[in-house]
C-alpha cells in the first residue's frame, strides 16, 4: 500500500464523484444531546449531581448536554464524581497492564462486530464498505463470516442496499490468532511519539467527513493523523491503521500509524496510548513507559482492521478513511453523498464482542 500524505491532505475520490455536502446523523445520532435528568440516568448518578456539574461549568445548551462534552469535562480531573466513567477507564488501563508488564501471551480470539449506519433521512440507496478482519503484523485470520448479500472485496465487505431510512445493522465475525512482539529500539520514532504525547490532550469528539483534525487534542484518529503529519514532514513514509481495543467492556474504534522501517517493513506507533496515560492515568503512571510500549510493539490487546493511505473506497465530500476503517455513501436526489459521519465508528456506537482462548 502507498504511504500516507501529511495529515492535513484531503484525498479526492475514485468512483462515485460528488460535490454534495456529506450527510450527518442528525436526529438519528445514537448519542444525542440529553436533558440533565436523562444524562444522570445514563451515567448512573443522582439528578442533583448533574445539576451541580452544570452550575460548575459543564456545557449545557438549550437545556441539553452533549454526552461527549460530559465525558470530557469529567475526565478533566473529575472522574471520581462519576463512578461509571471512572470504572471504564480503570478497566481500560487494567486491560493493557499484562502487555505493559511483558506478560502478554499468544491467543486465539473470536470476534463479533455489529455495524450500524444511522442516516438522518430516507435515501434512494446505500453503498457500504465494511472492513474485513485479516492478516497483519502479529495477527492471522483463521476463519470469517460475511454479511448476507455482501460482495467480497480484497479488504472489505461491500453492501449495496435499497431505498430506506435505516438504521441499517449487519454483523460480521472472525477468528484470529494473535501473537505479541516486544518493542524494538527506535529512538528517533520514540522521540516523535513522546513529543506528541507530551502535548496532546485526549478526548472524545464527534467526527464528520468534512471536519478538521487537530494536532494537539481530540480522538485517537486526531492523534494518529497528527503523528502521521510529523512523520510526513520528515519525509518518513507512513500509513494509517484502523483497529479496535479487543475487550468487550471497553471496545471501540482505535487508530494508530505505521512508519516505514529503514530496512523495509512497517513499525507500529500508537501515540494515543501514552497521551491517555499522561492525562487519565492513575497517580504515579509513567506515561513515557507507555510511549516505549507503543513504539514498535505488537500486543494481543488490540485487533487490526486494516492499514493504508487515506484514499476512500469510492465517495467524496470530505476526508475519508474507506481504505482503513470503512466508508458509506447514500443516494439522495440522484446524488451520492458521503455518509461516513453516520457510521457507528464516527457516532461512537461500535458494538464488539470478544472471546479469548
Amino acid at each position: 500500500m502507498s504511504a500516507c500524505p501529511p495529515a492535513k491532505a484531503r484525498p479526492r475520490t475514485r468512483d462515485l464523484p460528488t460535490g454534495a455536502e456529506p450527510l450527518l446523523p442528525g436526529a438519528a445520532h445514537p448519542h444525542p444531546c440529553e436533558s440533565p435528568p436523562l444524562l444522570a440516568l445514563r451515567l448512573g448518578v443522582p439528578e442533583a449531581r448533574v445539576a451541580d456539574w452544570v452550575a460548575r461549568g459543564l456545557p449545557c445548551r438549550d437545556g441539553r448536554v452533549d454526552p461527549v462534552d460530559a465525558a470530557n469535562w469529567l475526565a478533566d480531573g473529575r472522574l471520581d464524581e462519576c463512578p461509571v466513567l471512572a470504572r471504564r477507564w480503570r478497566t481500560w488501563f487494567a486491560w493493557f497492564a499484562p502487555a505493559m508488564a511483558g506478560r502478554d501471551r499468544a491467543c486465539r480470539l473470536r470476534v463479533r462486530r455489529r455495524c450500524a449506519l444511522h442516516l438522518p433521512q430516507a435515501v434512494a440507496g446505500v453503498r457500504w464498505w465494511i472492513p474485513r478482519l485479516g492478516d497483519g503484523p502479529g495477527q492471522r485470520l483463521l476463519a470469517a463470516s460475511a454479511p448476507a448479500g455482501s460482495q467480497e472485496l480484497p479488504f472489505h465487505h461491500r453492501l449495496d442496499l435499497e431505498a430506506g431510512s435505516g438504521p441499517w445493522e449487519v454483523e460480521t465475525g472472525a477468528e484470529l490468532a494473535l501473537t505479541p512482539h516486544r518493542p524494538a529500539d527506535h529512538p528517533e520514532l520514540l522521540a516523535l511519539v513522546e513529543e506528541l504525547a507530551a502535548g496532546f490532550r485526549y478526548g472524545y469528539r464527534h467526527h464528520r467527513a468534512d471536519g478538521p483534525f487537530f494536532d494537539d487534542h481530540g480522538s485517537c484518529l486526531d492523534c494518529a493523523l497528527a503523528l502521521g503529519g510529523r512523520l510526513g514532514e520528515r519525509g518518513r513514509p507512513w500509513r494509517l491503521v484502523g483497529g479496535v481495543v479487543a475487550r468487550s467492556a471497553v471496545a471501540n474504534l482505535h487508530c494508530w500509524v505505521e512508519a516505514e522501517g529503514p530496512g523495509g517493513g512497517w513499525i507500529a506507533l500508537d501515540p494515543t496510548l501514552p497521551a491517555v496515560a499522561r492525562t487519565l492515568g492513575p497517580p504515579g503512571t509513567d506515561w513515557r513507559a507507555w510511549a516505549r510500549f507503543a513504539t514498535g510493539g505488537i500486543d494481543t490487546r488490540r485487533v487490526r482492521l486494516g492499514a493504508g493511505d487515506l484514499a476512500p473506497a469510492g465517495v467524496a465530500g470530505g476526508a475519508s478513511f474507506g481504505g482503513v476503517i470503512g466508508e458509506a455513501a447514500a443516494l439522495v436526489d440522484g446524488i451520492w453523498r458521503n455518509a461516513w459521519s453516520c457510521l457507528d465508528l464516527a457516532c461512537g456506537d461500535c458494538r464488539w464482542a470478544f472471546a479469548r482462548r
